[in-house]
């Protein structure tokens, strides 16, 4: 029995490793298989993939491709930079009291103003050279005698050096002549200006700039050749951005004038902070502030110190509607010291003034623009010459304006202008007012 037992078992255990074994050889080689075939499979998806990137690869860069070309033809089509161009101003004036003389006594006027010129540009990528020669004369309806004609010629060049300095010139040459009925003659007026700027980037947030100006008058004329002077101001100014939407400027200003006869030779000094910022998306703020002395160096020459503070406030409506209010605010001090009878006298006069401004800007359509302004002007003036009291005079003026721009076509556009002019002051004449039209026309082919 226990034989039987033992075989049996011993069987049964040879039974199932010998199954064992080819099962376990079994699994693996369909474990193989089936990882084959899905290798298999992943390729052919690879493949398919690969041929499908390729595909749209090569779709892309077909539109790619034909795009470049449009523009290319759109570059091709795109009219070259013209080199030559001329045009013309042409304006015309009229005016119901040319001469501002009292109420029920106005004597109106017309003014035509033409102006043809010609501007050529040799400029390059980098830098900008432009000149451009003008000839105007202006011809009045009622007074001839105010007829002028001149001749001037402008050239401006920009360009920028090694990524933070900007370097810009402009000069202006004028040849000015006006028939003097008294001596029956023509009074030739020389004037010429010129104005530099550098400007370097000291940093991210920092702009330092130095500007400066020149002009000069001459009167070759021996009737009015003591008339000449010239002018010389230095402006160096540094700019911050404090933040991303606000900017804060600090500048100083030097400037001399000199005349032939040494009777207005004077020294300026200027220092002034601006701020700028933006208030919202719509909106932003600008205020300024001013100090001015003027020192004499002649007998001719007064002594003026001044103070000056702006503020204005542009606020953006809609695209096309926008809102801008100035108000500006100044004192001035003027001392002169005159001889009479070998007394000297200072004489003293202080004057305030208070300027408003207010203008609704409107595009109502791609080629038509309106302006609606309005300016008030109040002045008061304190004079003393010596022991005499105080003499105090008020005046009060406030033009309302309309304005209609016109795009008329790409070289052609057109401006039509009225103006109501209301003036009131303690001194003669003590009121009048004005009407003026004004149509000016710009044509640049």
């Amino acid at each position: 029995m226990r034989k039987k037992l033992t075989w049996t078992v011993l069987l049964t255990v040879f039974f199932f490793k010998v199954l064992g074994i080819e099962f376990t050889q079994a699994w693996a080689e369909i474990t193989q298989d089936r990882e084959k075939e899905l290798a298999m499979e992943t390729q052919v998806l690879l493949e398919e993939k690969k041929a499908g990137v390729e595909e749209a690869a090569s779709e892309d860069q077909e539109a790619l491709r034909e795009e470049l070309q449009e523009i290319q033809k759109s570059l091709l089509r795109f009219p070259k930079k013209d080199r030559f161009r001329f045009g013309g101003d042409f304006t015309y004036t009229y005016d119901t009291n040319a001469s501002r003389r009292p109420v029920q006594q106005e004597e109106g006027d017309s003014l035509f103003t033409l102006q043809p010129f010609g501007q050529i540009d040799v400029g390059g990528r980098k830098t900008k050279l432009n000149f451009e020669f003008r000839q105007g004369r202006d011809y009045n309806a009622k007074r001839p005698e105010n007829d002028i004609f001149f001749l001037e010629m402008r050239d401006r060049f920009a360009r920028k050096f090694a990524k933070k300095i900007s370097v810009s010139l402009n000069d202006r040459l004028r040849r000015q002549s006006q028939r003097v009925t008294e001596i029956d003659t023509k009074r030739v007026q020389w004037d010429y200006s010129n104005q530099a700027t550098v400007t370097y980037q000291l940093s991210r947030k920092m702009v330092v700039n130095l500007g400066s100006s020149y002009t000069r008058q001459e009167f070759p004329h021996e009737n009015f050749d003591q008339n000449g002077t010239y002018t010389y101001q230095l402006d160096p100014s540094v700019a911050f951005d404090v933040t991303p939407k606000t900017r804060v400027t600090l500048g100083y200003r030097w400037g001399i004038t000199r005349d032939k006869t040494q009777g207005a030779d004077n020294t300026t000094h200027e220092a002034r902070l601006n701020y700028s910022g933006r208030i919202t998306g719509k909106s932003s703020l600008t205020a300024d502030v001013s100090l001015s002395a003027q020192d004499p160096h002649s007998g001719g020459a007064s002594e003026v110190n001044s103070i000056t503070e702006n503020v204005g406030y542009i606020w953006q409506i809609t695209p096309k509607t926008s809102i801008r209010t100035l108000y500006a605010h100044s004192n001035q001090l003027t001392e002169t010291e005159t001889v009479t009878d070998t007394i000297p006298v200072k004489n003293r006069t202080f004057t305030r003034t208070d300027t408003l401004s207010f203008s609704v800007r409107f595009r109502a359509h791609r080629k038509i623009t309106t302006e609606f302004s309005f300016d008030g002007q109040h002045t008061r003036t304190k004079t003393k010459n010596g022991a005499t009291p105080k003499d105090l005079t008020r005046q009060i003026v406030y033009p309302f304006q309309v304005a209609l721009d016109l795009d008329l076509t790409k070289w052609a556009k057109m401006r039509l202008t009225y103006t109501f002019r209301y003036q009131r002051a303690d001194e003669e004449p003590s009121e009048n007012r004005a009407h003026t039209w004004f149509v000016s026309t710009n044509i640049l082919v």
